[in-house]
């Protein structure tokens, strides 16, 4: 909640308290995906240095499929899915939606090649297709999941501890 209070208005993002609300919720829930996929990693290895071997791997690919540096419709057919389990992927389209839905953006009357619309923006980051409450339901989804594989994950390689006895009866 601190950080989105000092980022937002200091990225000039649009005056709405309804949007700074949706804001805070999307870095929330980012947060909360990172988390577990931290838990994943962790409760998935038997050591210290192979999650923290593993860890930056899978960060490196919830980057690089998040839809920031390469767009969706440029990844080939085959490696699309993992756009689709990228919670950065969903926060980047989350985030984006959120400030450019309905934006009107002034232009100079020299510019010749000139975005005037926040949907020119979502276009040419091919989020057209996308809606803010889809986009959010898909990452609490996603976070959910990545939670219940972690539980399955540490009740797998939780400790097996040999069943105690009582002791025998005195006769």
């Amino acid at each position: 909640m601190a950080f989105g209070s000092i980022v937002y208005p200091a990225l000039r993002l649009q005056r709405n308290l309804r949007r700074f609300g949706t804001f805070v919720a999307i870095l929330v829930l980012n947060a909360l995906a990172a988390t577990s996929l931290g838990l994943v990693v962790s409760a998935g290895t038997n050591s210290l240095k192979a999650a923290s071997s593993l860890a930056p791997v899978c960060m490196v690919l919830m980057l690089l499929f998040g839809g920031f540096y390469v767009n969706a419709a440029n990844i080939p057919r085959s490696l699309r899915w993992l756009t689709r389990a990228s919670f950065v992927n969903f926060s980047f389209k989350a985030l984006a939606l959120n400030e450019f839905s309905g934006l009107d953006i002034p232009c100079p009357s020299s510019a010749s090649d000139c975005v005037r619309s926040g949907e020119q923006v979502l276009s040419r980051l091919s989020f057209q297709d996308d809606t803010l409450y889809q986009v959010l339901l898909c990452e609490a989804t996603l976070v959910a999941a990545i939670n219940f594989l972690a539980f399955v994950l540490l009740r797998r390689n939780m400790p097996k501890f040999e069943v105690m006895l009582p002791p025998p009866s005195e006769q």
